[in-house]
């Protein structure tokens, strides 16, 4: 477990409340943005944060996994798109190597993998895992519905639309 990540547990454990995974990632992005001093400040950023969310969720694991980088994001990478997704990347690097591993994404990845596979691609399961583990269960179900395809054309065109939304 990293340096950051057990630090994140231990002041989560002193009071950051839990919530969504919406809620943890916003909260963590929030205090980047307090120490910063941008943007909204305290819980207002993390309501408006939380109320204007587009896109996946993440799981509550994966929440977890990235809020500790989220919280330390220099402040630059709050101020410009391209320093914010370099620092993104990097969080989410660091997040697949601590999340926890569900049994429920250790079962999606072992039929994915093999989908992957049979369809000219490769994705180990433990790439797999440690990628989906940070994904929600709604994310993991549409995917899953995905492999259930015949035609490796339409597994690939499934993929692509559930991380269209």
């Amino acid at each position: 477990m990293s340096k950051r990540l057990l630090l994140w547990a231990v002041t989560c454990a002193l009071g950051c409340g839990g919530g969504s995974s919406r809620e943890i990632w916003c909260s963590a992005e929030c205090a980047a943005q307090d120490r910063c001093q941008v943007g909204a400040l305290g819980s207002v950023c993390v309501e408006s944060c939380a109320a204007g969310w587009q896109g996946l969720d993440y799981s509550a694991a994966g929440a977890n996994a990235l809020a500790p980088c989220l919280s330390a994001l220099p402040c630059a990478a709050l101020l410009d798109d391209g320093a914010w997704q370099t620092a993104y990347d990097a969080c989410w690097t660091e997040a697949k190597r601590d999340v926890e591993v569900t049994p429920r994404v250790r079962g999606f990845c072992t039929e994915f993998s093999r989908v992957w596979f049979e369809c000219g691609g490769w994705f180990s399961s433990e790439d797999c895992e440690r990628t989906y583990a940070l994904w929600s269960d709604e994310v993991l179900d549409g995917l899953a519905a995905c492999g259930k395809q015949t035609a490796c054309a339409v597994v690939l065109a499934c993929v692509d639309g559930v991380f269209a939304r």
